[in-house]
Order: structure tokens, then C-alpha cells, then sequence
């Protein structure tokens, strides 16, 4: 296993750069307290839609729409509970959610066209991310539902449980036909997303509180011992990789599939290809990391605590190292010539892609 491992534990690359080198602005957004908050998705924040950035904050939990050539900021939507890991991009509208309810804003003004809180003002219900099928947006929460909204009028289309003393705090995956939901209880399940029906079911060991990863016919599922692989079609278990640690974050390139996992010593990142490990790599002292996989550059883009780290698709490798990152980013949002970033005291930056002539 390699292991090229530099300062505060983030590998050594082929080539560094500072983030006030690239910086082209930044925005600090004020009444911030933490832009960034425990789950990271894979889904960039803040999402580029055209010539806006948008801009999900943790606590206090708001939305913010940025000029994505200058920063500045065009309108502010308090949101009353903690906020989100990201919007989905829906359009003329976007989608958010709190840990409390999922909202519908528009995306020019940021006004609310609809929203729903299932279990009132109080205490945490809602941590898995909502997703677009169609003309219905899902969303589950603790008590262990899937709901089917309009994302036009926010009417409900279905309401559906995952069984008893099911969490479904993942967030899903959809292959435009079937949504696939993971739960606490260690089950797999397959929606009709226009109808809520079951269409299959299947325990893996583990509990599932991330993202689940559409990856050719199968469906990858990251869990606290591992990473099993499902056929789509029915369920029945491709592969399973036992990972030996928590598996932290997971993304899906055109490789396969990149994994980190970390025990009481040390984290690794993974190379995974139809279940079987291609290459690992030593990170050093376990840490939170999260993956994102930008198609723009075909790279994949680590966010660490202190430090952020542009890497191989394909091995993993460490590319870049961008220094001069205060705390841990939210995942990048990414093009060929930019990367933007929010850290975790609410910072905005827009960041020249690094390239190998630059210093």
C-alpha cells in the first residue's frame, strides 16, 4: 500500500498551490456561525446553475445566491432549522431541506413556493437529502418514511415506511426508473418513485447513513463494514468488499469506484472495480474526508480537515494540493477553469482550476 503522506497528514502531490495564489474573489457571508455541517454527500455546494452560485449554510441554516463571476450576493433566504448539504437544482425552482422540512424556492428570488415539515419545530427528523425523480421530488426522514411530492405544488403523491425502527437518514440514488433507499436497520429497498411500491428488498450488514451510488447494473451500498455491491434488476448481491473500517465517503468515476476508510489508526483510500480492490492508498491518522468526482475535469476532488487535495480518478493519486485552506470545505463545485468553495467559517471562493504551468 502506498503511502506518501506530507504535513497535517495530507498526501504528498505531484504539484502544489496556494488558495490565495488561485483566488479570483471571495465572499464572506455574514451571520455565519458554521457555512459547513456534519454530512458531506458529494454534491457540490455551492451548485453553479448558470451564472449563480447557490449556496446552502449549516447553522444558522440559510441559502444564499451568489454572481458566480464576483461574489456578490444577490438574495438571502433564512430557513429557521439547520440547513442542508446542498440544493438540488430543479429548474426555474430548487429544492432544500433543514433537518426539521423540505422547501421549494424560486431560483431567482429565493422566495418559498412550498414547504412541508412532517413532525413539527422540534428536535432533528430529516437528514437524508431529497431527490429529483421526474416531476416528483422524494425526501426520508427518521420515522422511517419516503414521501412523493409534486415539485410543482408540493401536493403529496405517496407516503410510504421502511419498516419498523428504520431510519432512512441516507440519502438515495436514482437510475431514472427506480429510487433506492438504504435504511438504519441495514435494508436495501427499491421504489417506484411515481407510486412509492416496493419493487425489491435486501439486508446488508451495516448501517447505511450516506449515499447510495448508482454504478453500472449494480448499486453500490456504503456502510459502516464495508461496501456491498446489488444488481439493480432484482437485489440479489453482486460482491462484497468487508473494507476492515468505516467506509467515510464514496464516489462513483468512470473507473469505478473510489472509497475512503478509516479505523482507530489510520484512514485509506480505496480503488474499488466490480467489488475487488484495483489500488489503496495510506492517508495517514484517520480524518473526515469526502469525495467528488467533477466530470468538467475528470478528477476527483478531496476535501480533508485542513486541506484539500485534487486526485487520480483512476488510483487515486494525489495531483494537486492546494495549502492556505483554514478548516474543512464543503464538496467543490467544479468546471474547467474554476473551482468554488465554501469553508467552514461561511467563506466563498472562486479558485482558478490549478494547472501544471502554475507555480
Amino acid at each position: 500500500m502506498r503511502r506518501d503522506v506530507g504535513m497535517r497528514g495530507t498526501p504528498r502531490a505531484a504539484h502544489i498551490a496556494t488558495v490565495a495564489s488561485l483566488t479570483r474573489w471571495k465572499q464572506k457571508l455574514r451571520g455565519i456561525t458554521f457555512a459547513t455541517g456534519p454530512g458531506r454527500i458529494g454534491l457540490p455546494n455551492p451548485v453553479l446553475i448558470g451564472r449563480t452560485l447557490l449556496v446552502s449554510t449549516f447553522s444558522p441554516g440559510a441559502i444564499f445566491a451568489l454572481d458566480a463571476s464576483t461574489g456578490a450576493i444577490r438574495w438571502r433566504t433564512d430557513l429557521g432549522s439547520y440547513g442542508g448539504p446542498a440544493v438540488l437544482d430543479c429548474g426555474p425552482i430548487i429544492v432544500a431541506k433543514t433537518s426539521q422540512e423540505i422547501l421549494c424556492l424560486d431560483r431567482r428570488t429565493g422566495a418559498v413556493r412550498w414547504s412541508y415539515c412532517p413532525y413539527g419545530r422540534e428536535n432533528e427528523h430529516i437528514y437524508s437529502m431529497p431527490i429529483r425523480c421526474g416531476k416528483n421530488v422524494l425526501v426520508a426522514d427518521r420515522g422511517g418514511y419516503v414521501r412523493g411530492f409534486d415539485l410543482e405544488s408540493g401536493a403529496v403523491r405517496f407516503s410510504v415506511n421502511a419498516g419498523r425502527d428504520a431510519q432512512v437518514n441516507s440519502t438515495p440514488a436514482y437510475d431514472g426508473r427506480t429510487a433506492y433507499y438504504s435504511s438504519n436497520a441495514g435494508d436495501v429497498f427499491a421504489l417506484d418513485p411515481k407510486s412509492g411500491a416496493e419493487r425489491w428488498r435486501r439486508g446488508v450488514p451495516g448501517a447505511n447513513t450516506r449515499k447510495l451510488l448508482v454504478l453500472g447494473p449494480l448499486l453500490a451500498v456504503a456502510t459502516s463494514s464495508g461496501v456491498t455491491f446489488l444488481r439493480r434488476s432484482n437485489g440479489s448481491v453482486h460482491a462484497v468488499w468487508p473494507g476492515g473500517g468505516e467506509v467515510t465517503s464514496a464516489v462513483v468515476t468512470p473507473h469505478g469506484l473510489l472509497v475512503t476508510c478509516r479505523d482507530e489508526r489510520s484512514t485509506r483510500l480505496v480503488a474499488l472495480k466490480s467489488g475487488k480492490v484495483t489500488s489503496e492508498r495510506d492517508l495517514g491518522a484517520p480524518a473526515i474526508d469526502s469525495l467528488r468526482y467533477a466530470p468538467a475535469t475528470g478528477l476527483v476532488y478531496n476535501s480533508r480537515i485542513m486541506g484539500f487535495v485534487i486526485r487520480d480518478a483512476a488510483t487515486g493519486a494525489p495531483q494537486w494540493e492546494l495549502t492556505g485552506v483554514a478548516d474543512m470545505t464543503a464538496d467543490a463545485e467544479v468546471t474547467r477553469s474554476s473551482i468554488y468553495l465554501l469553508d467552514m467559517r461561511g467563506t466563498v471562493r472562486a479558485l482558478d482550476h490549478p494547472r501544471k504551468n502554475r507555480t
